[in-house]
């Protein structure tokens, strides 16, 4: 009889030891959800399955994920993990890449922190009251956005080293700048100052601040309006041929009544309606240059000159 009652003992023993040892494995092949608190530490997730797929349980919904100080960690699973149905109220962290597409949404996230790269194949929207993009962290360093073209690349940054919010060709922070605006609203646009011409020229507000060098003979400058350009725009004329070969003419603008006005060398230009200023080419040297300005009303004003020149 004691026989008996201590195998009947021993078969109960072993028979629960087994059911311990079976019951998670019955669970992840039949999806079987069983509370293991034993088996699970701070961070473990359970999967369920369905067929052939395995689906993380909701932590939520359903309280398998064991979490330390309210935090609950899905470990990675895979080289570039998909989260589908995703909905945060509180912050977001990522570390690696995101990418998303045209049904990529993220709402009322308190703050986005990202680490990797952010690449999108949508368009991006920022909306609400007070929509605001911050670029930089008050670090030291140069702020951009970059622009990727086909043929060329252009910038709009803030640069360390100067302080200046710049635009400029390229995509490195203060390289071929072509505007730049400092801490005191004070705007630089940067033109090209030098141009070898060759034929005959129709300047525009683009060409204030450049230099025409010029040895083609008989050749001619015709000015803008200068209620176009306004006040102080400057063009500087320099011919560049041999001595007695070179005949350059600046003509104002025919559709107004602008005129030079001033005195280069031996000549007085009196502001004629559409008088032509002339670098003459019997007895003209090398060398010979004319600067003129506007003032946006009447026309423009000789500032500076040399050469043998001809006007009315």
């Amino acid at each position: 009889m004691k026989k008996l009652i201590i195998s009947v003992i021993l078969f109960i023993f072993l028979g629960l030891g087994l059911w311990t040892i079976k019951a998670p494995q019955l669970e992840a092949q039949s999806g079987w959800r069983h509370p293991v608190p034993c088996c699970l530490t701070a961070g473990s997730l359970i999967y369920a399955r369905d067929g052939n797929t395995f689906s993380p349980i909701d932590a939520v919904a359903t309280g398998q994920v064991l979490t330390s100080a309210g935090t609950s960690t899905v470990p990675a699973y895979s080289a570039s993990p998909s989260i589908t149905g995703l909905t945060l109220s509180g912050d977001l962290t990522a570390n690696g890449n995101i990418v998303g597409d045209a049904a990529t949404t993220i709402t009322g996230v308190a703050a986005a922190t990202f680490s990797g790269l952010l690449t999108g194949s949508a368009d991006a929207l920022l909306s609400g009251t007070t929509p605001q993009l911050t670029i930089g962290d008050a670090g030291a360093e140069d702020t951009q956005v970059v622009f990727d073209g086909a043929a060329q690349d252009f910038y709009v940054a803030l640069e360390d080293a100067t302080d200046d919010l710049v635009i400029g060709l390229g995509s490195t922070a203060g390289t071929t700048p072509a505007l730049m605006i400092d801490q005191d609203q004070e705007v630089s646009i940067i033109h090209r100052k030098h141009w070898l011409d060759t034929g005959n020229i129709t300047l525009t507000l683009a060409d204030c601040g450049s230099i025409r060098m010029i040895a083609t003979d008989a050749k001619t400058y015709t000015l803008p309006d200068t209620s176009v350009v306004g006040p102080g725009c400057e063009y500087t004329f320099i011919n560049t041929g041999a001595d007695d070969a070179v005949l350059l003419t600046v003509t104002p603008d025919d559709a107004v009544a602008d005129g030079i006005f001033g005195t280069i060398a031996a000549v007085s230009m009196t502001g004629t309606d559409d008088g032509d200023l002339t670098n003459t080419k019997s007895g003209a040297n090398q060398g010979d240059w004319a600067k003129i300005v506007s003032d946006g009303v009447t026309g423009w004003f000789i500032i500076g000159g040399d050469g043998v020149w001809n006007g009315a």
